[in-house]
């Protein structure tokens, strides 16, 4: 007999995802949305884009990452609404100082939590407000997970001002210990999940190159991605370009 997993019940209710290419502004719009009504001070989720990116080499089914997903989202609120895993470093763009009310976070490091959280969150209905990198056009598992519970907000940048970004990011972090995306083999050598499909192209190129085929690459995958995601799933998907 073959077992699927699932995960029934869940805690958040709404989740908001702030997506797009690296460089595209995402940590800009992040604490705007952090500022409405009810939505948490944003964190990442690199959990999420590593299911989503196995997912898309086919080491992962649907149904497994879904399951991951709506797992991980429940806990991310869980832990954010008991104090746990909330960044304190005053500096990072993700700290709770960076936060119009950092002291809510404070306080909860020293109020109730375990069994009485999930009272508070449906008291509070709180909105989780993750940051995603470059997940869009592998995101199937995201909206088979959440459905309508997630609107996401597509960052987009003119081309521009991005590849400088782009450049720095294929000088120090391709293969760097510190680059924590998804990595396959092919050949002998490795690549990050995103050139599936243009190894070619991407050995051939520099630097620079790649930064502008990375560029296109993922535009265009994106662009084909969301109009099957739409039809799909009836992705909620807001695309504000700057």
């Amino acid at each position: 007999m073959t077992l699927s997993t699932c995960r029934k019940p869940h805690l958040a209710e709404k989740i908001v995802m702030v997506g797009g290419l690296d460089g595209c502004g995402k940590t800009l719009f992040s604490p705007i949305i952090s500022a409405l009504d009810r939505v948490e001070l944003p964190t990442y989720s690199y959990e999420i884009e590593h299911y989503c990116s196995l997912y898309f080499l086919q080491k992962l089914s649907l149904q497994s990452a879904s399951t991951l997903i709506r797992m991980q989202t429940d806990l991310k609120l869980y832990n954010t609404m008991m104090g746990r895993e909330v960044n304190f470093r005053p500096t990072d763009l993700s700290s709770v100082q960076m936060f119009h009310s950092p002291t809510q976070y404070f306080e909860r490091l020293f109020q109730p939590g375990d069994e009485t959280i999930p009272n508070v969150i449906n008291k509070n209905n709180p909105i989780l407000n993750l940051i995603i990198h470059n997940v869009l056009f592998i995101s199937d598992p995201i909206w088979n997970a959440l459905g309508s519970r997630c609107i996401y907000i597509e960052v987009i940048r003119h081309p521009l001002y991005m590849v400088r970004q782009q450049h720095l990011n294929m000088q120090k972090l391709i293969d760097d210990v510190r680059d924590f995306i998804i990595y396959y083999e092919r050949g002998g050598k490795s690549y990050p999940y995103w050139t599936e499909g243009w190894e070619d192209l991407f050995d051939q190129s520099s630097d620079i190159e790649r930064s502008v085929h990375y560029i296109d690459q993922m535009t265009q995958r994106v662009e084909k991605a969301k109009k099957v995601l739409r039809e799909k799933y009836k992705a909620n998907i807001l695309t504000i370009p700057f």
